[in-house]
């Protein structure tokens, strides 16, 4: 099986916690923006999703289909802050042209990258 959630995201919660508005004491960790996010990513299916952070600074990507779109989440943070309020659920649908067209969204300035830029690239090709 082709690994498709690297570093700091293990699975559709994970992204969903990330992206989703801080608030510990949320049941379970999610509050209802991450619990919105985690309703969409329940019904799609995750491509591949990336979450590094490195000196204090983070990179995230997910591509994923839903309703047979599909769709490229990004975000990114200095020290100061995570993920959370970057989801856009107004993003539209991406073409494979577009995503195959594209630099690799994955830094090379992180160490370790290596493998999750390689599996972005055997997807984006396979799309």
């Amino acid at each position: 099986m082709n690994q498709k959630y690297f570093e700091m995201f293990g699975d559709k919660k994970a992204i969903a916690q990330e992206f989703g508005d801080r608030d510990y004491g949320a049941p379970k960790g999610l509050t209802g923006q991450a619990q919105r996010i985690l309703g969409v990513l329940n019904d799609s299916e995750v491509l591949f999703a990336y979450y590094d952070c490195q000196d204090y600074s983070g990179d995230a990507t997910v591509l994923y289909r839903h309703k047979g779109e599909l769709y490229l989440q990004s975000g990114g943070h200095c020290s100061c802050n995570g993920l959370e309020g970057q989801w856009d659920f107004e993003s539209k649908p991406v073409s494979a042209a577009y995503l195959r067209n594209r630099s690799n969204p994955i830094p090379k300035y992180y160490s370790g990258t290596e493998p999750a830029r390689k599996a972005w690239d055997r997807i984006v090709v396979g799309l």
